[in-house]
């Protein structure tokens, strides 16, 4: 099982409305968009797009969480990296969102055709892109 313990097999109906309830809830609640928007904050202000997987914060290297708890000054040192409800409370989120964001991080489309860091550079484009997605236009955004 990978670290953000999700799958896509689902029997149970019941289950899987609950689930896409939760990550509707943690993904568009006002939280939720606060994160969504220093998430790519931060991934934008990392000196080399790149993502690492199934770690917060390697030799230097980070994932997508990782990210902004560095772009934080978050101490994770002591934090497992498989912890997906230490990671929420250490990060102020929900444990759906937590979990949703690792899945887009870990999750990514590697490619064993390409180098070790285009598939970092890959993951970084695909966090990003995740995050941009489910990121709503600010009310009254306008020109008016």
């Amino acid at each position: 099982m990978s670290r953000h313990g999700l799958s896509d097999e689902c029997d149970d109906n019941w289950a899987a409305i609950c689930s896409a309830g939760a990550f509707k809830q943690a993904v568009y609640g006002k939280r939720g968009q606060a994160f969504l928007r220093e998430l790519a904050a931060a991934l934008d202000a990392m000196p080399r797009k790149e993502l690492i997987e199934a770690a917060l914060i390697e030799n230097g290297e980070c994932c997508g969480l990782g990210a902004v708890a560095l772009a934080r000054g978050t101490d994770v040192s002591g934090v497992c990296p498989e912890d997906y409800e230490a990671i929420a409370r250490l990060l102020g989120i929900s444990v759906t969102l937590t979990r949703n964001i690792e899945y887009a991080n870990d999750e990514s489309d590697w490619d064993y055709r390409q180098t070790e860091r285009q598939n970092k550079e890959r993951r970084w484009q695909t966090v990003r892109d995740w995050a941009q997605a489910h990121i709503e236009p600010v009310a009254g955004g306008g020109n008016g």
